[in-house]
């Protein structure tokens, strides 16, 4: 449903692929805050491989919490980010979070 939500402003779910974009995105949201990031790892998938971003864009930076991505309730599809001053991932099943969508810039 988020990412649907983003199509419609001619956008995805937040995509994040260095430290500099994950401050920024971690700025906007402001702090202690949960909300979906487009990653998501693909049904059945297990390894690091398996994650993806909604938008297509490479898989090529990440900032797990230490113990994460887990699957913990084994439905853990999709990353988390808490706005904190580290910015860590969580993956997580449920869907009653925030999302930030990202748009591209036209020039």
């Amino acid at each position: 449903m988020a990412e649907e939500h983003c199509a419609s402003l001619a956008g995805h779910l937040t995509s994040i692929h260095s430290k500099e974009e994950l401050e920024f995105v971690g700025g906007v949201i402001g702090e202690k805050f949960f909300f979906w990031t487009g990653g998501y790892r693909e049904e059945g998938g297990v390894e690091p491989w398996s994650w993806k971003w909604s938008d297509g864009s490479a898989w090529d930076f990440t900032n797990w919490y230490p113990t994460e991505p887990d699957n913990y309730f084994g439905d853990e599809y999709f990353v988390l980010m808490y706005s904190d001053f580290e910015m860590v991932w969580y993956d997580h099943g449920d869907d009653k979070f925030p999302s930030i969508c990202k748009k591209p810039v036209m020039m």
